[in-house]
């Protein structure tokens, strides 16, 4: 609930902020090792919608996936199954570039018309 409240305080502060009437689409990503389970998110905006003024916006999630680098090969590899080894040198000292976090990618509004 706290992620779906977040979420949408974002969204309404950009709204203001562009002075936009409506909000039609809200895209957001999400890690695969984020922790977040989407139906559960998307249950909890569906409660938060109404009252924070996006009722009727359809919530786009897209999953991330979890992307290391090597830092002793310099290889980029997709962690599966979290084993974060790499594929390429099997060296275990790796740097996650992506799929830890929730990230809002875009906002879709409606302005006065």
């Amino acid at each position: 609930m706290s992620l779906a409240r977040a979420l949408v305080q974002q969204v309404q502060r950009l709204r203001r902020a562009h002075g936009m009437v409506r909000v039609v689409s809200i895209d957001v990503g999400v890690g695969e090792l984020a922790g977040v389970e989407a139906e559960l998110l998307r249950s909890a905006y569906a409660l938060l919608a109404p009252a924070a003024g996006t009722e009727g916006a359809l919530l786009h999630l897209t999953e991330v996936p979890l992307l290391a680098r090597c830092r002793a090969c310099g290889g980029t590899f997709r962690v599966e199954r979290f084993r974060f080894a790499c594929p390429a040198c099997a060296a275990g000292d790796v740097a996650v570039l992506q799929g830890e976090s929730v990230i809002l990618q875009s906002v879709t509004f409606e302005a006065e018309g």
